[in-house]
C-alpha cells in the first residue's frame, strides 16, 4: 500500500508544490478502509499500487526520449495485465482510468494508440482468467455471498467509501482562502518539471482537474460498484471499492492548491491527526479481535472433554485452528444443508461451500454434518455471530445452555424413565 501512496505522491508532485502534496497524501491516506487493507495480508494493496502507478505512466506529460517513452508504455502495459488479474473487479479501475486518460488535453494519436492498447490487454487478461472464474463458481451453489443492494445498504456503503470529514476540511480550506483572497481568484502554486513547456498563465483549476482525469475518475469506483450491485450482480463490499479512494487524493490537491502556503501548512498537520486517528482506530479494532480470538482459545482449552467440539464460522475456526493445532483432533467446522437453515443466507451457503472445499484439500480441518450430531449426548458449538436471523434448524432433541458469550452446550435431554406403577 506504501506503493500506491507513493504512485499517488508522484503524480501530484508533476503539477502541485510539495506542501498541497503532502497535505493531499496525508488527507487520503487517513482512510481507514485504506489502513485495514494495507495491514492485511490480501491483494488488494496490490490492485491499489498498479492502478497508482498507471495513472502516473498514462499522465500527460510530453516524453521527449524515445527509450524512456517506449519504457513507459512497457509498464502500462504490464500493469494493464496486473490489474484485473489481481481482482475482478479491476477490469473497472482500468476502465475508469482509461477513459481519464482518453480526456486529457492536446492528447496524441500516439498517446491514443497506447491507451487503447493498455485496455486491450486488460481486458483479454480478463479473459484469460475466465476458466478460473468459472471453476471458482462451480465450486460453490451461489453466485456470490453478497446480500442484495438496498437503498440503505448502499448509502451506507458511499457514506463509508467517501472521506466525508477531509472533504468537508478540504473544501472549508478552499472556500475560506478564496473569500480572503485580495486579488480575486487564486493561482494554483504549480511545480513544472523542467523539461514540460513553460506557461505564461499558470493553469486554472478547471485545467489542472483536466490533466488529472485518470485519478480523478477513479474516485467514482464507489458509485460504480452500485450501480454493479444493483444491475448486474450484489457488491456492496467496501474493500472492492478501496482503490477509488486514491482517486480523492487528486481531489485534496486540486482544492488545497488553492491555498496560501500558511494554510497548506495548516492542511499538513491537520491531515497527520486525520492519518494518526485513523491508525488508532484501525489498531483498536485488530487488538479487539486478538483478544476476542484469545479469550475463544483459552475457554475451548478449558471446556469438558466429554463432547465435541464444532463451529459454524469457518472465518472464526480457521485461525484458531492455524494457531492452535492441538485443537484439530476435537473440532470441526459444521456442515449443513439449504434446508436447515431458518431462512435463505447467501453469506452462509458460500461460507458452507468454501468450508467443504478447505476440508477437501486440508483433511485437518474437518467437517462434521448436523445431522451426525443427533446421537452425540454433549457437544460445545461456537455459533454464528454475523447473522442472527439465519440459523440452523437443529433436527435433535439438545437442550442448550451458554458457556460463556461465544459458547453454548448442547446436552441431549434424558428419555422419560419407567413409572412405578409399571412395575410388579
Amino acid at each position: 500500500m506504501l506503493l500506491a501512496i507513493v504512485g499517488v505522491f508522484v503524480v501530484l508532485y508533476r503539477r502541485f508544490s510539495l506542501l498541497v502534496c503532502v497535505a493531499a497524501v496525508l488527507m487520503m491516506a487517513s482512510n481507514v478502509h485504506l489502513i485495514h487493507q494495507a495491514a492485511e495480508i490480501r491483494f488488494y494493496p496490490l490492485w491499489c499500487a498498479a492502478c497508482a502507478w498507471l495513472c502516473v505512466v498514462l499522465d500527460g506529460q510530453v516524453i521527449h526520449r524515445l527509450w524512456l517513452l517506449r519504457l513507459n508504455n512497457i509498464v502500462a502495459i504490464l500493469l494493464a495485465g496486473i490489474i484485473p488479474t489481481t481482482h475482478y473487479f479491476g477490469i473497472l479501475t482500468l476502465g475508469l482510468i482509461c477513459v481519464g486518460a482518453m480526456l486529457v488535453p492536446n492528447i496524441t494519436e500516439g498517446r491514443r494508440r497506447t491507451i487503447g492498447l493498455v485496455a486491450l490487454t486488460g481486458g483479454l487478461c480478463l479473459v484469460g482468467c475466465l476458466p478460473f472464474l468459472i471453476g471458482q463458481r462451480a465450486a460453490i451453489t451461489r453466485a456470490t455471498w453478497v446480500s442484495p443492494a438496498t437503498f440503505d445498504d448502499s448509502i451506507g456503503f458511499l457514506t463509508a467509501m467517501f472521506p466525508v470529514l477531509p472533504i468537508i476540511v478540504c473544501g472549508a480550506a478552499f472556500v475560506i482562502s478564496s473569500a480572503l483572497s485580495k486579488e480575486g481568484e487564486r493561482r494554483a502554486d504549480l511545480t513544472v518539471a523542467e523539461h514540460e513547456a513553460t506557461f505564461d498563465a499558470v493553469p486554472t483549476l478547471s485545467e489542472q482537474a483536466k490533466h488529472l482525469a485518470p485519478s480523478l475518475l477513479l474516485a467514482l469506483l464507489p458509485l460504480v460498484i452500485v450501480l454493479l450491485s444493483w444491475s448486474v450482480q450484489p457488491a456492496l463490499v467496501t474493500r472492492y471499492a478501496v482503490p477509488g479512494i486514491l482517486g480523492f487524493g487528486a481531489i485534496f490537491a486540486l482544492l488545497l492548491s488553492r491555498c496560501g502556503p500558511r494554510f497548506q501548512m495548516l492542511m499538513i498537520v491537520a491531515g497527520g491527526v486525520m492519518f494518526l486517528q485513523g491508525v488508532a482506530f484501525c489498531s483498536h479494532q485488530w487488538h479487539e479481535i486478538d483478544r476476542i480470538r484469545d479469550e475463544l482459545v483459552t475457554q475451548l482449552k478449558n471446556l469438558p472433554p466429554e463432547g465435541p467440539i464444532v463451529f459454524e464460522d469457518r472465518t472464526v475456526s480457521m485461525p484458531v485452528l492455524h494457531s492452535h493445532p492441538e485443537l484439530h483432533a476435537r473440532c470441526s467446522l459444521l456442515d449443513f444443508t439449504d434446508d436447515q437453515l431458518s431462512e435463505d443466507s447467501e453469506l452462509r451457503i458460500v461460507q458452507r461451500d468454501v468450508g467443504r472445499r478447505v476440508a477437501e484439500w486440508y483433511p485437518a480441518y474437518a467437517l462434521r454434518s448436523l445431522t451426525s450430531l443427533q446421537n452425540e449426548p454433549t457437544l460445545f458449538v461456537i455459533p454464528y455471530m454475523e447473522s442472527a436471523s439465519a440459523s440452523l434448524k437443529w433436527p435433535f432433541d439438545h437442550r442448550k445452555s451458554a458457556v460463556s458469550p461465544s459458547i453454548d452446550r448442547c446436552d441431549r435431554k434424558a428419555s422419560d424413565a419407567p413409572t412405578a406403577s409399571g412395575q410388579l
